[in-house]
Parts: C-alpha cells; structure tokens; sequence
C-alpha cells in the first residue's frame, strides 16, 4: 500500500507535465512557439470536470477534454499561420482568454463559485501511466523513424524548401497543432480526475515549465521526458517539505525557481528548429 501511495506521490506531479511537454514538442517541431500549452491544460481541466459532473462518463469526459485542447491548437494555429500573428502574443492571448473563460463559466455553471467538485473516485494514474509510455513510444517513432515524420520537421526547419519540395507546410502544421492540443489534453484531464475537483487556473504555470522542459530536452522526446522528470522531482520535494521549517510561499515558488535557473543554463546551447517563431508570407 505505501509503494502505491509512494508511486501516487511521484506520478503527479509528473503526468500533466509530461503530456503538455510532448504536446510542446510537436508543436516547435512544426516551427510553432507555444506558450499557449497553458491554456490548453487549462480549457481540457474545465471541460472534463464539467462534462463528468453532468456525465458521471470518465471516458467522455476525458475525450471531450482533448478534443477542446485541440480545438485550442487549431485556435493557436489561425492565429499564427493564417493570421500571422506572433507566435508569443498569441499564446500568451489564448492564455488570458482561457483563464477568464473558465472563470466565467463556472461561475454562471455553479452559482457564482470559481471552483467545483466532481464525483470522481477512482485511480486514473495508472491508466495515465500507460498512456505515457504509450505516447513515448509512438512520438518518438513518429518524429525520427518515419518519412511523414521526417516531412514534418521539415517545415519546422526550413519551411520554403520544404514547400518547393512538395510538402503542404500548412497542413502539417495545423495537424501538428490539433495533435499538440489532443496531447496536452491528456493533461489537463488528468489534473481534474486526480485531485477531484475543477479551481481557478488549475494549470498553475505547469504549462510554462513544460515548456521549459521542451528547451531543456532540446526537442528531443526521450531528452524531453527526462527534463520532466527533474521538474516535476523538484515539486515533489515541495509536497514532500510541507510542513516543515520550510515556509509554505517558499515550497511552492522550489519548481518555478529551479525551472528559472535551468533555463538560465540551458538557453544558450538550446538547438531549437531552425525556423521556430518566424512567420512567412
């Protein structure tokens, strides 16, 4: 039983981080900045809390959430690509939107409240867990072991050539964006199913860091797991001091701090896709 707790304690941190990492990869690997995979942890939280509270369906709960995240990609995707939006202004818009939709509209679902609870019992971390390694194998197999992978990050490096060659850059890109909002979906649904409940800004900046994790792991998906894993470590060690001698805003600040510091590190010989954040006519 206390293997089972123990394995508990280490995985949650972990899942929501890992899933919106990978969704991160996919998404720069398309040549796309995605600050936004904040607010698809977030809108994916708020529907599956909303749609298991009316549903009592994990199932459907789960896949509506992913389908919203992806919805959001596709949102991210416009912006970027066929408005030419900057990939930054965009993200961090589709971030504040997100948050004050959620907050809306739970307020109005649920009198006026800006969190709600959902019947939820069950363990879905080992399921979550499955789905890693799951998701591990085929992103990986799929970026560095395929032709259509190979044509993918194609358009992240060098999206010109890679359209004189042939290869519909646009369209690799929104699949590549609706792909990177299913993903981190996963995420957002897990958050809601573990803790039993929908708060306000659920996400936490776990978005951020799994970005974070995606420059740490130089795009690469094991590298990238890896990253993750010394993240969500850190808050771990939060949940594991509280209570201590160790102030309370200090344990809570350990992951951001310690992901500043990384990123301090790591910046400079980051090989991020060649074309990554530019937009073209």
């Amino acid at each position: 039983m206390n293997l089972i707790k123990t394995a508990t304690l280490i995985l949650t941190p972990f899942i929501p981080l890992y899933f919106a990492a990978m969704g991160g990869v996919l998404s720069e690997k398309a040549g796309i900045i995605n600050l936004a995979l904040e607010s698809f942890l977030l809108i994916s939280a708020f529907i599956c809390g909303i749609v298991f509270h009316f549903t009592r369906s994990p199932l459907l709960a789960v896949l509506t959430a992913c389908s919203a995240s992806a919805l959001w990609g596709f949102l991210h995707f416009l912006f970027t690509t066929e408005l030419r939006i900057n990939h930054i202004i965009s993200g961090l818009g589709l971030n504040i939107f997100t948050s004050g939709l959620t907050v809306y509209l739970t307020s109005v679902l649920f009198n006026e409240e800006r969190s709600f609870h959902i019947p939820y019992s069950g363990h879905p971390v080992y399921l979550f867990f499955v789905l890693f390694i799951m998701t591990l194998v085929l992103v990986s197999v799929f970026l560095h072991g395929t032709g259509i992978g190979l044509r993918y990050r194609s358009v992240g490096e060098n999206p010109l050539e890679a359209r004189v060659a042939g290869v519909r850059t646009g369209r690799y890109k929104a699949w590549g964006l609706v792909a990177s909002g299913f993903l981190t979906g996963l995420g957002g649904a897990f958050l809601v199913l573990q803790s039993g409940s929908f708060v306000k800004d659920i996400s936490a900046g776990r978005g951020y860091i799994a970005l974070a994790a995606v420059i740490f792991g130089n795009w690469k998906p094991l590298s990238v797991t890896m990253g993750v894993i010394i993240f969500a470590s850190f808050e771990w060690l939060g949940i594991f001091f509280q209570g201590s001698l160790i102030p309370n805003q200090i344990i809570s600040m350990l992951p951001y701090l310690v992901t500043l510091l990384f990123l301090m590190g790591i910046f400079k010989k980051a090989s991020p896709p060649a074309s990554l954040g530019k937009i073209y006519g």
